[in-house]
């Protein structure tokens, strides 16, 4: 998508609350999730709080109704995931106080059902 025509979708298509989170901080709702930096404790120096050990893989967003409530595929407890690859994104904190081996936080292929 040119950024063109994510600018025509911003206005034409995200509801009132997705536009105005998008112009308080417009790097949320447009950086993928393993860009993200270092958590908040880590980047005040308290290592020992941070909450990200672990990777896990993140939905670039999830399908919601005309309300912005989270819809669900057959499965109930199952939320409607939007993934941008078949390669699925993650975050991890990137301070190397607690980074696992490579091998704990490889990427993982993910299955998407048709959208449309």
């Amino acid at each position: 998508m040119t950024p063109e025509e994510a600018a025509w979708v911003r206005e034409h298509a995200w509801m009132g609350q997705l536009q105005r989170e998008y112009a308080a901080l417009p790097g949320v709702t447009h950086t993928c999730t393993c860009q993200f930096g270092p958590t908040g404790h880590c980047g005040v120096g308290q290592h020992d709080q941070c909450q990200s050990t672990a990777w896990e893989p993140k939905p670039e967003t999830y399908v919601t109704d005309g309300k912005g409530s989270v819809r669900y595929f057959a499965d109930p407890r199952e939320p409607a995931r939007v993934w941008l690859a078949p390669t699925a994104c993650g975050w991890l904190c990137p301070c190397g106080c607690h980074r696992p081996a490579v091998a704990d936080w490889a990427p993982t292929r993910i299955e998407q059902p048709a959208l449309f």
